[in-house]
């Protein structure tokens, strides 16, 4: 075989006449293949060549969707050298003349609508026609497979799109692209009850399904999901890009709680014109609490019972992130929708004796105190009240007297908030356990403004605490929960149950006997769960578990240090406008919650309208303006809430 040298190369390829002609493509890679050229060229195989034709390819591709006529040009030119390098190692295996006879005939063929006289006409027809003349005559089912001439190295996605041509040309095809995207919803929540299961078998299948119903409902759209998937890369490469930017740090030194304000940043997001400072009264939930309430939902409409006895199975999972959540191992968890179903479930349940006493805060939210009260007067109960906001205002004196009052009345339960609704003040639980132990008086906590938000522990000396769902936790109301260390079993009588409280309650409905009659059962014993009602909120828990799984990602000392670097320049800059802050100097004895005390002859409920006005959502029990952060809350809010609460005051 002739080979040209390189000094005959530039001799042609500098005359006048070659520079624009392929064949001056021809000598170059007989150059670059032969005896004195180059060693990489000289060892590729077509094998090896053939992921360069494919990557030349797209690169003209991209050239041609974004660059420039002369980035066309230069991408167009490496294709052609490509495909010249390409068909010259192939012509070392075989000879092109069959190859070529082949796919003319081939074409031949499959263009009737061309080569015949009464050959189909219309496109639809044209595209069944085609796909027909691809399966050979006399072909078994096996060869008509949809997938059965595509090869195992096309990219997934342009195999499945591949595929799907195919199946929709056969007729296989959504009658509206609506019904498509049902599809996708309904292979969502398969992948959802895959995950709940931990089966990565499953999970991968139903991913494959759900990525399926995607491209299938991107196809009835006319979307080109492969070029759709390329520009949200591009466009969170960009984000990124800018967020270190902004960050002047690489994104593997930027701290996850500082993350979400610069992403938003760098999506080129304006300063904010509204901020939401009220968690302590209902938390903002996660898109993973919509997403997850959302599929319950649609489990529900779409099965029935079948999915919420399914649910019910799913929510056992609930009671063991609950448990890592307060740092209870080996307690119990009971579902009750909310702080009052706790405390009335506890008051009703415990072996009182007239004469017994309870201990009650003052200040406490009445959701902590009027179940107290009211079970007092059903058993003869004493009630004892205390200023447990003194534990703020003048702790020697507040821890004395809460010593004292335990030691006179020796209450069988003391009745405590884990951090005030209005103040904001994080009582230490440790310190009053360790006061109650003294006594042998039970202690009751209800958490709900600190779950989320703080750590709590039952380890701490907790007896039983309640916990909402719908402020810190970040969840659908009605679906909180009461935590009950085991040794208060020995305190428990069963007057408060439902038909869920008989032992082995479902027998009668599912073991298919007549003799299962549940009325002659009496309540289960010494077990708190018999508070538990017949009708759960299962979408509102289905939410929380969500929520859990949330701050479960973040952990609760992160977001606590989060809210806490929001707070100094709030409290400063509060302060310095004239407001008293009613924040403890202590870091241990801080929550979420940061109040103020509003300057003299200021009207606190017309001023907090006013902001409401203005976009800037806060909170006014027992005459304090206060404020109720988490982990989503930003720096640009805090400087947002200072601006509009000093402009509120220039035009009072």
């Amino acid at each position: 075989m002739h080979y040209t040298t390189p000094s005959q190369f530039l001799e042609h390829f500098q005359s006048d006449a070659a520079p624009h002609s392929l064949d001056s493509l021809e000598k170059l890679v007989e150059v670059l293949r032969g005896p004195t050229g180059c060693p990489w060229d000289q060892k590729q195989t077509a094998l090896s060549m053939i992921d360069c034709l494919i990557d030349e390819a797209h690169e003209l591709k991209e050239a041609l969707l974004r660059g420039s006529d002369d980035q066309v040009g230069e991408e167009y030119g490496d294709l052609l050298f490509t495909t010249t390098f390409f068909r010259q190692l192939m012509e070392e295996k075989t000879r092109p003349e069959g190859a070529v006879k082949k796919v003319v005939t081939k074409m031949i063929t499959r263009h009737p609508h061309v080569f015949e006289p009464n050959g189909p006409v219309g496109e639809a027809e044209i595209r069944r026609t085609w796909e027909g003349l691809k399966i050979p005559s006399g072909s078994d089912g096996e060869n008509r497979r949809l997938d059965r001439d595509l090869p195992a190295s096309l990219p997934a996605i342009k195999r499945a799109e591949k595929i799907l041509s195919r199946a929709r040309n056969a007729g296989f095809r959504y009658p509206t692209p609506q019904q498509a995207w049902h599809k996708v919803e309904e292979e969502f929540l398969e992948i959802q009850r895959a995950v709940a299961t931990d089966d990565k078998e499953a999970q991968a299948e139903e991913l494959g399904d759900l990525l399926l119903a995607l491209l299938t409902a991107a196809k009835e759209l006319g979307l080109d999901a492969g070029q759709s998937l390329k520009d949200a890369g591009r466009k969170l490469s960009d984000r990124i890009e800018t967020l270190e930017r902004l960050a002047e740090r690489r994104l593997c030194d930027i701290p996850t709680v500082e993350l979400s304000d610069l992403y938003q940043r760098s999506r080129g997001q304006k300063a904010p014109d509204s901020a939401y400072f009220n968690y302590c009264g209902v938390g903002r939930w996660p898109k993973a609490v919509l997403r997850a309430v959302s599929s319950a939902t649609q489990r529900i409409a779409q099965q029935g019972l079948t999915a919420v006895l399914e649910l019910r199975e799913e929510r056992e999972r609930l009671r063991s992130q609950i448990g890592r959540l307060v740092e209870a191992a080996g307690h119990q968890v009971v579902f009750l929708p909310n702080i009052s179903a706790a405390a009335l479930g506890v008051a009703y349940s415990l072996d009182w004796k007239e004469g017994d006493s309870v201990l009650l805060g003052r200040h406490e939210f009445p959701a902590n105190s009027i179940p107290w009260k009211l079970a007092a007067k059903m058993f003869g109960i004493n009630v004892v009240e205390f200023d447990e906001d003194l534990l703020r205002t003048s702790p020697v004196d507040g821890w004395a007297k809460l010593e004292l009052l335990l030691e006179n009345h020796h209450p069988k339960l003391l009745a405590i908030s884990a951090v005030s609704y209005w103040s904001g003040f994080r009582v230490s639980l440790a310190k009053v356990s360790a006061l109650c132990q003294k006594t042998g008086t039970l202690l009751f906590v209800d958490a709900i403004q600190a779950l989320g938000t703080v750590p709590v522990r039952m380890s701490d000396g907790i007896d039983l605490l309640a916990g909402g769902s719908h402020k810190g936790l970040l969840a659908p109301e009605g679906s909180g929960f009461l935590v009950v260390d085991p040794k208060v079993r020995e305190h428990w009588v069963a007057r408060v149950g439902s038909w869920l409280s008989l032992p082995d309650p479902v027998d009668f409905l599912q073991s298919g006997r007549s003799d299962c009659a549940p009325n002659v059962k009496t309540p289960r014993a010494n077990d708190p769960s018999v508070l538990e009602s017949s009708s759960l909120n299962t979408l509102g828990y289905a939410g929380l578990s969500a929520a859990l799984d949330v701050l479960e990602g973040y952990g609760i000392p992160t977001i606590a240090s989060h809210i806490q670097t929001l707070h100094d320049p709030l409290e400063q800059g509060m302060v310095e406008l004239g407001w008293s802050s009613l924040r403890s100097p202590h870091e241990s004895e801080r929550s979420a919650i940061l109040s103020f005390g509003p300057p003299a002859h200021l009207d606190l409920v017309s001023f907090q309208v006013r902001l409401k006005e203005k976009g800037l959502d806060l909170g006014t029990p027992q005459g304090v303006l206060r404020f109720g952060c988490h982990i989503f809350n930003t720096q640009a809010e805090i400087n947002y809430a200072l601006q509009t609460v000093a402009t509120v005051m220039s035009e009072s």
